[in-house]
Formats: structure tokens, C-alpha cells, sequence
């Protein structure tokens, strides 16, 4: 089983190391894996894996929205 990754930062160097604070890593998954709609050709299978990687970052928000 095989399942297309795709990550989307705004340049290469997003992905060399870790940003500085809490936030500014909230930001980069946020578009690492934004909230997307199903693409009509995609498999099941890559629909559910975009989906949980998107379900984390919902998570990390919802915890972020709690601290404030």
C-alpha cells in the first residue's frame, strides 16, 4: 500500500529546522496541510491520510485557542 504525500511550505527552507516558538510552528503546518477539500480523482485511502494529517493540526489549534 502506497499513499501520495504531499507537503505544501512556502519555500524548501521552511522544512530544515524547527521555527523559533509555538506559534510560527502552528503556522507552518497550518500550511503545510491545509483544510482541503476531496479531490474528485483521489483515492480513499489519500483522502484519509491528508485527512489525519490535517485532524492533528485542527488539534494543535484547538490546544493553542485553550492557552489564550
Amino acid at each position: 500500500m502506497s499513499v501520495n504525500i504531499s507537503i505544501n511550505p512556502k519555500s524548501a527552507s521552511e522544512l530544515e529546522a524547527l521555527p523559533d516558538n509555538v506559534d510560527e510552528l502552528i503556522e507552518l503546518l497550518d500550511k503545510a496541510f491545509p483544510n482541503v477539500s476531496p479531490k474528485y480523482h483521489e483515492e480513499l485511502k489519500d483522502f484519509y491520510y491528508r485527512a489525519g494529517q490535517r485532524s492533528v493540526v485542527d488539534w494543535v489549534l484547538h490546544l493553542q485557542e485553550r492557552t489564550e
